[in-house]
């Protein structure tokens, strides 16, 4: 775990433990309950994020006196398997809804935060009404699952030998095309690492699970308040498809971070002290 993190302090603030889902997947999830809580935040990170990504945001929300749960999900490294798991889109959904349900979240009593992926669960286990926060945090989620054409066709033929060696060409396009290096060596660093400590078979059974999903016509269905947080400089998460997203679910906002990083640091945490709970 040192590796995915520069500030050790998390460790003093979270308990970590593993959430056990229906199917025998264990799931890492990281604990913060304050005195006198401010509210409550369940935060649902994405594809492949580690925890490097959002410890100054957790530290900073601890601080403030939420009490924070964070849970990964099942591609992740740190998930447990056991044999025969599936890892499907229906299969993280339901992930979502269990975990809630195993921490004993009652409806509109908490605020849910996602990013990427993790927001686009989010937004599908709202509209099926397997959860109801009563504010939704949706950090760039991915309205629709696409992939080159090139790497689409080669992926059912992809196994984990020709991935581990595809893994450098993998990792340079995906950093060269979506990760600005010099504006945001940051992000470029968590990106590299995060495609560094992926599971081979994890990462491609994901990327096959939700290629093609879209959420269109889930966004009318969700009845929660949404917040869908864009960062009109990032290349990886498209700011209009968020501000587009925002325009279709009944009860939202959009706001504009401009970074990544500020997305990912004190502005993000400023927006989420603003909501009531």
């Amino acid at each position: 775990m040192a590796s995915e993190l520069r500030n050790e302090r998390i460790l003093e603030l979270y308990d970590i433990d593993y959430l056990q889902m229906s199917d025998g997947v264990q799931l890492r999830l990281l604990t913060h309950k304050a005195n006198s809580a401010k509210g409550t935040i369940f935060f649902h990170p994405g594809l492949g994020t580690l925890l490097l990504s959002w410890e100054r945001v957790l530290e900073m929300l601890a601080d403030e006196g939420y009490t924070i749960y964070y849970v990964e999900s099942r591609e992740k490294y740190t998930a447990k398997y056991p044999k025969k798991a599936k890892l499907t889109r229906e299969r993280m959904i339901q992930d979502c809804a269990e975990a809630v349900d195993l921490i004993g979240l009652d409806n509109d009593s908490y605020i849910a935060v996602g990013s990427s992926l993790g927001s686009t669960i989010l937004i599908h286990a709202m509209a099926q009404g397997l959860i109801s926060p009563k504010h939704a945090v949706l950090v760039g989620p991915n309205a629709e699952m696409k992939l080159p054409i090139g790497l689409k066709l080669l992926l059912p033929l992809v196994n984990d030998t020709i991935y581990r060696l595809s893994k450098p060409l993998i990792k340079w396009y995906i950093l060269k095309k979506y990760v600005d290096k010099e504006a945001d060596p940051e992000q470029y660093h968590k990106y590299a690492l995060g495609i560094d400590l992926s599971v081979p078979s994890r990462f491609r059974k994901v990327l096959r699970a939700w290629l093609g999903n879209k959420v269109w016509e889930d966004l009318p269905s969700i009845k929660s308040h949404c917040i869908l947080v864009g960062a009109e400089k990032d290349k990886l998460h498209a700011s209009n498809t968020t501000r587009r997203i925002a325009e279709l679910i009944p009860n939202s906002d959009y706001v504009d971070l401009g970074t990544n990083k500020a997305a990912h640091d004190k502005p993000l945490v400023d927006l989420i002290i603003s909501l009531d709970i």
